[in-house]
């Protein structure tokens, strides 16, 4: 009897502690995605660039040719859009397929990363 009650408590306990680890985990990520988001946004255009490359990031064709003209310029502009949650990969924004594929690679990225508000 006192051995099954002994079995009993332990078990109570623990799924009593799944919520309070859980909780903390939560509030763990969510501040290092926010750190993250902060280094994002702190980047200037080549080093977002150079991040997002890292990260898996595969440029469209004509971008990869226009690396300071087009690439940095579009992931710096388009990042903290995204970042923020103001637009997302629902729908093709713009007329140039190429800056679609951006940012859908783009959002991508962030989205694995964890770090887009809102997502």
């Amino acid at each position: 009897m006192l051995c099954r009650l002994k079995k009993l408590l332990l078990i109570v306990f623990t799924l009593l502690l799944i919520p309070v680890f859980s909780s903390s985990a939560a509030v763990y990520h969510a501040e290092t995605a926010a750190l993250l988001r902060e280094k994002i946004l702190g980047m200037n255009p080549p080093e977002l660039l150079s991040f997002l490359l890292e990260e898996g990031l595969v440029l469209p064709e004509d971008f990869d040719v226009h690396i300071t003209e087009m690439s940095e310029p579009c992931a710096y502009d388009m990042t903290p859009l995204i970042l923020e949650g103001v637009i997302d990969d629902s729908y093709r924004r713009y007329s140039y397929e190429p800056t679609n594929q951006m940012l859908f690679r783009i959002y991508a990225i962030y989205e694995k990363l964890g770090v887009i508000e809102n997502g």
